[in-house]
């Protein structure tokens, strides 16, 4: 389960909550949960789910508390699990045509290269050549492919112009680095 303080394993120990809980992951919806307990039974602190948890899903307007700690070990690709928010700084270089509803972004930072893919209101929002800051965006892994998208409501994400890096990006191609994942 990821949290506002980081990734924490969750034991449920009533089936309505977990299915409640299947139900948001399987929507990519967030949620959030309250009334649960804290221990250290589990051999690392875990958030146990119980019969009196309440499990939300986050109303239209609300936005996340989700920041990333900027002092954490870098994360790889292959660490990351399917739905978790991330965020993520990177320069655009390079966009596929829009088609209908959606667009292929590849973008680059220090340590490579992934894709985004953007829905709906969001497709023209970002141009080649410019660094943006993407807040709250999901990851998704489908068969051996690792990439982000924003999440069904828009409001729940954030996409910022910032300033460049300062240290020199990976140049090679970003289709070659996402098919080794």
């Amino acid at each position: 389960m990821q949290t506002k303080d980081g990734e924490k394993h969750a034991v449920s120990f009533s089936p309505k909550k977990k299915s409640a809980i299947d139900n948001l992951a399987i929507q990519k919806s967030p949620g959030k949960i309250t009334k649960f307990k804290l221990s250290t039974k589990f051999e690392r602190e875990a958030v146990q789910i119980l019969k009196y948890t309440e499990v939300v899903p986050l109303s239209s307007g609300e936005k996340l508390d989700f920041k990333s700690d900027k002092h954490e070990l870098p994360i790889t690709l292959a660490s990351l699990s399917n739905g978790q928010l991330l965020n993520v700084k990177g320069k655009v270089i390079e966009m596929s045509q829009p088609q209908k509803c959606h667009r292929n972004v590849y973008i680059t930072d220090l340590s490579g290269h992934t894709k985004i893919v953007f829905w709906e209101e969001l497709v023209d929002q970002v141009e080649t050549g410019r660094t943006y800051s993407f807040e709250a965006f999901h990851v998704k892994k489908y068969r051996e492919e690792v990439y982000l998208n924003n999440p069904k409501d828009e409001e729940q994400c954030s996409l910022n112009e910032v300033s460049e890096f300062a240290e020199e990006l990976p140049l090679d191609d970003p289709h070659a680095a996402l098919s080794n994942h």
